[in-house]
C-alpha cells in the first residue's frame, strides 16, 4: 500500500462518517480509546480495526519489549511514507520477562476489580459545580458546559452536534452502559466537515478524559505501584 491509497481511503472515510450518525458514533467509540491519537490514525483505526483499545507503531512495542505478531497492521501515514499501528492485542511478552503492559485506564479497573467512579464524580462535581449524583449524568452536563464555553461562537446546531458527540466519546470510555445519543442534536452532522467538527469534539472530549485518567492514575496508585 502507498501513501497516495492510504490518504484516499481516509478521505473517502471521512465523508461517510459525516453522513451516516451510525459511522459516527462507531467512530467515536474508538477515539474514546485514541484520542491521543491523530484525527487521521483514529480514522484508520476505526477502518480497520474499531474495536482495538491501545495501539502503536512497532517503535511503541520495541520500547516496551513486546513483540509484535501479526502482520494485518493498521496502515497510516508517517513522515511521507506508509507506516503500520499494531493494536495490544496483536502483540506478545517476550520469553524473557522483560515485556512491560501499558496500563488501559479506566474507570472501572478490572485488573484490580476496583470501581473509582464516585471518586472521580467527586473531583469533577466539585470541580465544575456539577449536581447531579451520577457520574453519566455529570459528564453530560460537563460536555455540553464545556463545548457551550469554548464554542460560544458557532450556531446552536454546532454546539449541540459536538457536545453530544463529546459526551458519546466521554461516556463510551467512562460508563460504557449508559452511553447514548440523542439523535436530534445530530441532526446536521452531515453539514459539517470531519476535520473540523472532530477536531472540536476531541479536543474537549479529550481534556475531560485527560482529567479523569489523572484521578483513576492517582485512586490506582494506592492500591498498586504504578
Amino acid at each position: 500500500m502507498n501513501t497516495k491509497t492510504v490518504e484516499n481511503i481516509i478521505s473517502g472515510y471521512k465523508k461517510e462518517l459525516m453522513s451516516d450518525v451510525s459511522k459516527w458514533m462507531s467512530y467515536l467509540e474508538t477515539a474514546s480509546y485514541h484520542y491521543k491519537h491523530p484525527l487521521d490514525y483514529q480514522v484508520m483505526i476505526n477502518v480497520y480495526m474499531p474495536e482495538a483499545m491501545a495501539c502503536g507503531d512497532s517503535n511503541t512495542w520495541n520500547k516496551l519489549n513486546r513483540n509484535i505478531i501479526s502482520e494485518n497492521g493498521i496502515p497510516i501515514t508517517q513522515n511521507g511514507e506508509v507506516g503500520y499501528l499494531y493494536d495490544i492485542s496483536q502483540t506478545e511478552k517476550r520469553e524473557d520477562g522483560s515485556s512491560r503492559t501499558p496500563w488501559i485506564w479506566g474507570v472501572e479497573d478490572k485488573t484490580l476489580n476496583i470501581d473509582y467512579s464516585d471518586t472521580v464524580n467527586k473531583v469533577l462535581s466539585e470541580k465544575y459545580d456539577l449536581k447531579s449524583s451520577t457520574l453519566f449524568e455529570n459528564l453530560y452536563e460537563l460536555a455540553f458546559n464545556l463545548t457551550e464555553n469554548s464554542l460560544s461562537d458557532n450556531d446552536s446546531d454546532y454546539i449541540n452536534l459536538v457536545a453530544e458527540s463529546t459526551a458519546y466519546c466521554v461516556m463510551t470510555r467512562c460508563c460504557p452502559d449508559k452511553a447514548g445519543v440523542s439523535l436530534a442534536n445530530l441532526k446536521k452532522l452531515h453539514e459539517q466537515k470531519f476535520d473540523v467538527a472532530a477536531a472540536d469534539v476531541i479536543r474537549i472530549a479529550s481534556g475531560i478524559m485527560s482529567e479523569i485518567e489523572a484521578v483513576c492514575k492517582s485512586e490506582r496508585s494506592k492500591y498498586i505501584e504504578l
